[in-house]
C-alpha cells in the first residue's frame, strides 16, 4: 500500500514548511491541517490496514491531530485575551489526555489478551504432555 510512502512525504513536507515558513505560523498550521485532512481521506477510502480496528484507530488519531491543530491555531498571534488562551489550553490538554487514554487502553487490552492466550496455550501444551505421558505408561503396562 501507499500509506507509508504518503506518511514519509507528509513528514518531509511538514519539516520543509517549518523551515521555509518560520515567520508565518498560521501557514504552517494550515499546511499541517491540509496534509492531515488528505491522510484522513486517504486512510478512509483505501482501508490500508487489514484489521478494522487498526483502520479505526488510524482515523481516530488523525482526527485528534486535526483537533490539536485547531487548538494550536488559537494560540497564534490573533488572540490576545489571556482567559480565552487559558480555556483553550485546558481544552487542548483534555483532548490530548483523552486521546492518550484511549490509545493506552487499546494497547493495554491487547497486551492482556496476548498474555492470557500465551498462558492458556502453555497450560494446554503442558496438559497435553501429561496426558501423552500417562497414555504411554498405560500402553507400556498393557504390553508388559
Amino acid at each position: 500500500m501507499l500509506e507509508p510512502f504518503f506518511s514519509l512525504i507528509r513528514i518531509l513536507l511538514l519539516v520543509l514548511s517549518g523551515i521555509m515558513l518560520k515567520e508565518f505560523s498560521c501557514f504552517q498550521l494550515l499546511f499541517s491541517h491540509f496534509s492531515m485532512t488528505f491522510m484522513i481521506i486517504y486512510v478512509g477510502l483505501s482501508n490500508c490496514y487489514i484489521s478494522k480496528t487498526h483502520n479505526f484507530f488510524e482515523q481516530f488519531n488523525e482526527f485528534f491531530v486535526a483537533i490539536t491543530t485547531y487548538h494550536l491555531m488559537c494560540f497564534a498571534d490573533f488572540i490576545k485575551d489571556e482567559s480565552t488562551l487559558e480555556i483553550m489550553g485546558l481544552s487542548l490538554i483534555s483532548c490530548v489526555s483523552f486521546n492518550l487514554i484511549v490509545n493506552l487502553s487499546f494497547i493495554i487490552t491487547n497486551c492482556v489478551k496476548d498474555s492470557y492466550f500465551k498462558l492458556r496455550k502453555a497450560y494446554y501444551v503442558a496438559k497435553h504432555k501429561r496426558l501423552c505421558k500417562r497414555l504411554m505408561k498405560r500402553q507400556a503396562q498393557m504390553l508388559a
